[in-house]
């Protein structure tokens, strides 16, 4: 890839709520060693607000695209997701183990010998 990334940018005919028009992005399709010889520039095009697909052989595998600046975090994505029932909260309970068994010394070394022969 050589020079600058161009985003193409389509109007469209329809209006969103606020009655302004709405503006279609034409993603960015890169193949997985162009990506990796030029994320960081790739990177900045997203942080405009572009949208960048990875290609394998012209199928494409990922996609970058910026974050929202309204996006909730982590934590609360999976409050939602607790809530919502689709995840078991965690149980932050120590399991309880065994009490080890005693062994005399080296002989768990001992064993491992034999068994390697």
């Amino acid at each position: 890839m050589s020079g600058k990334i161009i985003c193409r940018i389509i109007k469209c005919s329809h209006q969103n709520h606020s009655g302004r028009r709405r503006f279609e992005i034409t993603p960015i399709n890169v193949g997985i060693r162009e990506a990796k010889t030029n994320l960081s520039r790739l990177l900045k095009e997203v942080q405009k607000g572009a949208v960048v697909n990875i290609t394998d052989r012209g199928k494409s595998i990922a996609r970058l695209v910026p974050i929202e600046e309204n996006a909730i975090s982590m934590e609360q994505r999976i409050s939602n997701m607790e809530r919502n029932g689709w995840l078991n909260p965690l149980d932050h309970k120590q399991p309880v183990l065994p009490i080890p068994i005693p062994v005399p010394t080296n002989l768990a070394q001992q064993f491992l010998q034999e068994d390697r022969g």
